[in-house]
């Protein structure tokens, strides 16, 4: 395989491991979104049924109070808390939990602004399995019929006589007696269930999305350490191809610039002992011209003096024959 060809193989992977983050990563952001609005579903739920419960134990209390009190404003809340249920009057704000009991206290009954929507719509809306929204199908069904036992009491209350069919005793037995508390079991026990619908669909799904989450997690995992194995390959692979013929280069270069060096410090060095053997055999000429230069003196002499001694002989044999 060329070059060429290890790089863009080596390039692709590298590539599609990273698309493949991107998209692990996209996938895990909408996991986490999903997770969150799965869990918000299940609180939101659980408000809504424990509203329908609340509903139910609000009228329970204002029409008991209504009953010893004789206090129309709780007759009056009575129905607030019917109208609101129904969608016949919009939710004030907050209206949740505690919010009768500060009314109750205060006798301030806030004007709500907001649609008019009943509760079983609201829960319809929300999302709820035909199994759940049955029960609370029921549920709302026997509020109704111990909404008509209150009624009943609450009438009561209002007649001008007392008697059998009217009068504070019997308001207090209906709303005190054994068929009120019977009525209102039988309101709790579908919404118990639903409770436990709603409690064991909303788990499921809480910890199917936390199990794909983590799937999710391990896929990413997996190509971070995909891509760093694609990486230390291309890497090995490159550089067995490049890499490593770069550098047997490179030290052969290395290896000739010091066999270059040390060639010309050698011949440096005999252009050195060559220059000395030059200086020696001129200074040796010097020496040797110098020595001739001093023989040719003695000669000169040596032959002055013959041709000197050669004259004296002539005169001494001139004069002998005189």
């Amino acid at each position: 395989m060329s070059v060429r060809a290890v790089l863009l193989v080596a390039f692709g992977l590298l590539m599609l491991a990273l698309l493949g983050q991107t998209l692990v990563a996209w996938l895990q952001t909408r996991q986490v979104e999903e997770l969150r609005a799965s869990g918000e579903r299940r609180y939101v739920s659980h408000l809504l049924a424990d509203e329908l419960r609340q509903s139910s134990d609000d009228l329970t209390r204002f029409a008991r109070t209504y009953a010893v009190t004789g206090d129309e404003r709780f007759e009056r809340y009575f129905r607030e808390v019917l109208w609101i249920r129904d969608g016949e009057k919009p939710r004030p704000e907050g209206y949740q939990g505690i919010f009768w009991d500060f009314v109750s206290a205060t006798h301030d009954l806030p004007t709500g602004d907001g649609r008019k929507v009943s509760l079983l719509e609201r829960m319809r809306e929300q999302g709820f399995t035909p199994a759940e929204l049955e029960k609370l199908r029921i549920a709302k069904e026997r509020s109704d019929t111990l909404v008509a036992l209150e009624d009943r009491a609450m009438a009561a209350m209002k007649a001008e006589s007392p008697s059998e069919d009217g009068g504070p005793d019997l308001a207090r037995r209906l709303l005190h007696g054994a068929e009120y508390h019977e009525a209102k079991a039988a309101i709790m026990e579908p919404i118990q269930e639903f409770f436990d619908l709603v409690d064991a669909r909303t788990r499921q799904d809480v910890e199917s999305r936390r199990r794909r989450g983590a799937v999710l997690g391990w896929a990413s995992l997996a190509i971070a350490l995909l891509a760093g194995v694609l990486a230390i390959v291309g890497y090995l692979r490159i550089a067995r191809r490049i890499v490593d013929p770069v550098l047997e280069v490179g030290e052969r270069l290395q290896g000739m610039s010091a066999e270059m060096q040390s060639t010309s410090q050698q011949q440096q060095a005999g252009a050195a002992e060559q220059s000395a053997s030059v200086e020696e055999t001129r200074q040796t000429f010097a020496s040797l011209l110098a020595a001739t230069e001093s023989l040719s003196r003695v000669g000169a002499e040596v032959l002055e003096f013959a041709e000197l001694g050669q004259r004296s002989a002539d005169t001494i044999q001139a004069v002998s024959y005189t």
